[in-house]
């Protein structure tokens, strides 16, 4: 997955759609990343996993907007999998917005600070609040991104999000693209005034 091309496709999108008219703080796009991982912790608790049926995955392929428009509310919007793609989507357009270079992601093996994605002993809940405390760690050094400086932290929730998504065996690239897809077709703001 070439982070950089997804990253300038989803700024664009959001560009277009209104969502960097005015000003925007990088504490209230944590603070949004945030929601995106409490609500992917609210689908867990209700069930609201992805289910792909045969039917479903050709009309989600397809090319009829309206038929994917149908599938997609009906298999895959408001489930876990959708959310963890929105935490790398939001990610990523902020990284856009900065001007943040994404590098390839290295395998974390030996890496200590990753231990909550892929710890046995620990529930899909604690391995999210590990999601939530990294993205605090990037609030904690937001006036080094706000300066184009250290811009590590921010990355660090994405790499965190894919690995967390691999170790679950969720096809995040697929879910970022179908979540794409989905928001190239809504209306400005995505039909919100904020």
């Amino acid at each position: 997955m070439d982070l950089n091309l997804l990253r300038d496709k989803i700024h664009e999108n959001a560009v277009k759609h209104g969502f960097w008219d005015g000003e925007r703080s990088i504490a209230e796009c944590l603070a949004l990343i945030h929601s995106e991982v409490s609500e992917a912790l609210e689908c867990d608790r209700i069930g609201r996993h992805f289910n792909k049926t045969n039917l479903l995955q050709q009309e989600l392929d397809g090319d009829d907007k309206d038929t994917f428009i149908r599938a997609f509310r009906q298999a895959v919007k408001d489930t876990f999998e959708d959310e963890l793609a929105d935490v790398v989507i939001r990610c990523l357009d902020l990284c856009g917005h900065l001007g943040v270079d994404v590098p390839e992601l290295p395998d974390t093996r030996g890496n200590p600070n990753w231990f909550w994605y892929k710890n046995e002993g620990i529930c899909l809940s604690e391995k999210l609040c590990g999601l939530h405390s990294t993205i605090s760690m990037c609030f904690d050094r937001r006036k080094e991104i706000d300066r184009g400086g250290n811009n590590m932290w921010l990355i660090d929730i994405i790499r965190a999000t894919l690995y967390l998504a691999k170790y679950l065996n969720i096809d995040i690239e697929k879910h970022i693209a179908l979540k794409m897809k989905y928001n190239e077709g809504r209306p400005h703001k995505h039909g919100k005034e904020d």
